[in-house]
């Protein structure tokens, strides 16, 4: 039998300077069993920070073909895919496809994120943004949680500065960007071994070798003889004579 999800509900007054959003909200978070706290955290961090109108939680870790936080316009389309954690490239590829923003919030060594994306295919990976907080904000959030939580969350200058259930907290959020791969130089390759094909030197053709001849009608030509339809072969008298031979 599965465990069930268990259930956090959170009052968050949020003022975000930065955004200029001020609002209070009053979430109820479901935890999958599989799911860490700090995970979950990490998620009501993202959610805060990217609130918009349209924004919504998934159904968390259950449900794998959405992020952890989505925003939909008024027509249902995806227009803000926000992962949680260390996606894999090809998650973030298919988000790109997806969605016209992408964006990931991680509890992790962002550095380690970055090199398993490091020469992976990544659809507009440019515009992929990455962020991380300071060592130990979050996991001095997680050690505040309770089931029903209030908190205020205050964002000025990218600095953040939150009281959990009477726990004082702060420290920044840091962007990070896919850096780009220079494009490689294409060589042909033979096996193993990559080789450049050598240029080619323009060479100067001979005037009698503008046309394709045969290389009797060039001794001819080279001698002032020129075969008409009744010729058959050419000799040379001595005396330079020219004697049609039929």
């Amino acid at each position: 039998m599965a465990l069930p999800a268990t259930i956090h509900t959170f009052t968050v007054n949020l003022a975000d300077v930065d955004r200029g959003v001020y609002d209070e909200l009053n979430l109820r978070i479901a935890r999958h069993p599989s799911e860490t706290e700090t995970y979950m955290m990490t998620r009501l961090l993202a959610y805060c920070l990217e609130y918009e109108e349209g924004i919504a939680f998934s159904d968390g870790l259950s449900q794998t073909d959405e992020p952890a936080v989505l925003v939909r316009d008024m027509t249902g389309s995806i227009t803000a895919w926000i992962e949680v954690g260390a996606p894999d490239a090809d998650r973030i590829h298919f988000a790109s496809k997806a969605a016209g923003r992408v964006a990931v919030y991680t509890h992790r060594d962002p550095a380690k994120v970055l090199a398993s994306w490091a020469g992976k295919k990544i659809h507009r990976s440019e515009d992929v943004e990455l962020y991380s907080f300071d060592d130990g904000l979050v996991e001095g959030a997680v050690a505040a949680l309770d089931r029903r939580n209030t908190m205020t969350l205050s964002v000025t200058e990218r600095q953040l500065y939150i009281e959990l259930n009477g726990a004082h907290l702060s420290g920044a959020v840091h962007e990070h960007r896919i850096q780009a791969v220079p494009a490689r130089v294409q060589h042909r390759h033979r096996g193993s071994r990559h080789i450049r094909r050598p240029q080619r030197l323009h060479r100067r053709r001979h005037p009698d070798r503008q046309r394709r001849i045969g290389r009797h009608q060039l001794v001819r030509r080279r001698h002032g003889i020129r075969p008409n339809e009744q010729s058959r072969s050419w000799e040379h008298t001595p005396d330079s004579t020219r004697i049609l031979v039929r």
